[in-house]
């Protein structure tokens, strides 16, 4: 019996309270680990994890009600709390820890009843925090198709244009498109390929475009590799390298359209087939600038 009335004592629920009365907490600042209600006070439990189902420590469960002082605990290691001595009524519930997306949710207290709250809440992410972050390696395949006895020059002029460009095999994928987002520093754009189908296998240049019109490159333009024991190409693009104010990373509102061309080199003699496979590669570096030296090919 001795036992229960120190348990009672613990968890604020001797009888004749002040519904005013703060809750009761132990001397760790959490509550009694008991929920208890009382005839003239309710009691909220229950536990908070992550959407892994992963239990959070230490956050902070807060009760407001109009004319009140908040009623606060936090959670204890395995994410569970208790909040007792609570007067009737209903109340927001907020649900907070410094690196995570605070939660709010109405609950309604009824005395004599323990009402069981049970929440989820997400880690705030580097971009909603400030921090440096990456968006990538990603990779898209691609594939050029020329046909034969001419001379394999920027397929990127219309048909019929001088230098005879090339056609295209209606399999060749060469532009691609991909978006871009707020807070970037550095654009990182790579090109790999295993040189196939005569001289021009041994050439591809890479233009890296705000839109669809050459007027509107981003400078450099375009990059060049000749053939090597790994023939890759590596752009990088940082605020500095736009000429265009209209284009620079930090006018960025939203999302904006990044566009990739690749094209073959010219080759002299002309190749009788052309036929290449590549695959280009991006990266993005938000709030901070790329380190020197850094690809978005994977393994370099």
């Amino acid at each position: 019996m001795s036992i229960l009335l120190v348990g009672l004592a613990l968890s604020g629920c001797i009888g004749g309270e002040d519904t005013q009365t703060p809750p009761t907490n132990t001397d760790d600042g959490m509550t009694a680990d008991d929920a208890v209600a009382t005839e003239n006070t309710g009691s909220v439990t229950g536990k908070v994890v992550t959407a892994a189902l992963e239990p959070v420590e230490g956050a902070f469960i807060t009760l407001i009600k109009g004319g009140l002082e908040p009623l606060e605990t936090q959670t204890r290691a395995d994410g569970t709390y208790t909040l007792n001595e609570i007067p009737p009524g209903t109340y927001i519930a907020q649900f907070s820890k410094g690196t995570y997306k605070e939660v709010a949710r109405s609950v309604q207290i009824e005395a004599n009843k323990v009402l069981e709250v049970n929440t989820q809440i997400e880690k705030l992410s580097d971009a909603e925090l400030g921090l440096v972050y990456t968006d990538g390696p990603n990779s898209m395949n691609g594939f050029l198709g020329c046909g034969a006895g001419v001379a394999v020059n920027d397929t990127t002029r219309e048909r019929g244009a001088s230098l005879n460009p090339c056609f295209y095999d209606e399999n060749s994928k060469n532009v691609f498109e991909f978006e871009v987002g707020e807070g970037l520093k550095t654009l990182l754009v790579g090109l790999t390929w295993s040189p196939a189908g005569g001289v021009s296998g041994e050439r591809l240049n890479i233009g890296v475009e705000t839109n669809e019109t050459e007027e509107n490159l981003i400078t450099p333009k375009y990059t060049y590799a000749k053939q090597t024991d790994r023939p890759d190409i590596i752009l990088r693009i940082d605020e500095d390298d736009i000429t265009d104010a209209d284009w620079a990373w930090s006018n960025i509102t939203g999302s904006q359209t990044i566009q990739v061309r690749v094209f073959p080199g010219m080759s002299n003699p002309p190749t009788a087939i052309y036929q290449q496979t590549f695959t280009v590669w991006w990266q993005a570096w938000y709030n901070g600038e790329a380190p020197e030296d850094t690809s978005p090919i994977p393994d370099q």
